[in-house]
């Protein structure tokens, strides 16, 4: 009618104007956002489950460790194996409620992955520290400063467990989270039910060496799992502002994980670019197929 032609023109549609569906997906959530896989469960629990399957491999066999940082002449089963134990396991302890609200906040900043990895990092070199002396020829002196030196590093690396959670809380909404942390509890309960007995049985017939050979392994299996995936669930647009304390700002610059992030930013922006390359040619490819049937159909037959 003329009036709904009036009507039209007064109200013209602008290119620039988004509709109320793209208002919609504008105002979308970063958690919610298609553009980004959000990486499957799987990919989450199996490091892990690793991670955990090697931490409880070294409960039975770290107190006979102790061992061989005492001086020659005191009892494997003494007060001062009693004391080195309990000074061990404070560090841990001490550590652990120091640094782990810490890399909590840090991966606010720079994500998840990067701090999960620098933690299976340093879960590593806690396993090299502790090498027993038989294999390193070094003296207890020096191998009781390696087993402090490894309870620091455990301490630090114990991250990975809370950055789980938080993982979990990025890509699920509250109601499916109770489902996802009851996994997380029977990942838990496997792994350390698994692990001491392996252990136990490992260290009656191989030793020491081939428990922690174990460990080794599959923290280093989690480590290649975790960043040979896409496993980073906090999207840079969900990310914390950088602080504006330069002092701040200096010490998360130089961290190594601001460093290690910097790293996994630029092979995910590399492997992005190549996924739309082959879009693109894929596409190109597609057309051209189709043009050139067009033709073929409209050709004048003689």
């Amino acid at each position: 009618s003329p009036a709904a032609g009036r009507a039209g023109a007064a109200t013209p549609v602008s290119a620039g104007v988004p509709a109320a569906g793209d208002t919609k997906m504008a105002s979308m959530d970063a958690k919610d956002d298609p553009s980004h896989a959000k990486p499957a469960l799987p990919l989450l629990l199996a490091p892990a489950a690793l991670y955990l399957f090697s931490v409880s491999l070294l409960f039975p066999v770290f107190p006979s460790l102790l061992k061989f940082a005492l001086p020659a002449g005191v009892p494997e089963r003494g007060a001062e194996t009693t004391a080195l134990y309990g000074l061990l396991q404070q560090i841990k302890a001490v550590l652990d409620l120091f640094t782990l609200p810490v890399l909590g906040r840090v991966s606010d900043y720079v994500g998840r992955k990067p701090v999960t990895l620098w933690c299976l990092v340093l879960a590593l070199l806690q396993l090299l520290l502790i090498t027993p002396p038989s294999r390193t020829g070094a003296a207890p002196e020096t191998y009781h400063a390696c087993l402090v030196a490894s309870r620091v590093l455990g301490g630090m690396s114990d991250g990975v467990l809370v950055l789980l959670f938080a993982s979990l809380t990025d890509v699920a909404d509250g109601a499916a989270l109770p489902v996802l942390f009851g996994r997380v509890g029977l990942v838990f309960g496997c792994a350390f039910t698994l692990g001491p007995l392996t252990a136990a049985l490992l260290l009656a017939r191989s030793g020491e060496v081939a428990v922690l050979l174990l460990s080794a392994c599959c923290t280093l299996l989690a480590l290649l799992l975790y960043a040979g995936t896409r496993t980073e669930t906090l999207l840079a647009a969900r990310r914390s502002r950088l602080p504006t304390s330069l002092t701040a700002q200096f010490l998360l610059y130089f961290s190594p994980v601001y460093q290690l992030q910097q790293v996994c930013s630029t092979l995910e922006h590399t492997e992005r670019s190549f996924d739309t390359t082959q879009a693109q040619g894929r596409a190109g490819l597609a057309h051209t197929v189709s043009h050139n049937v067009q033709g073929a159909q409209t050709e004048p037959k003689p």
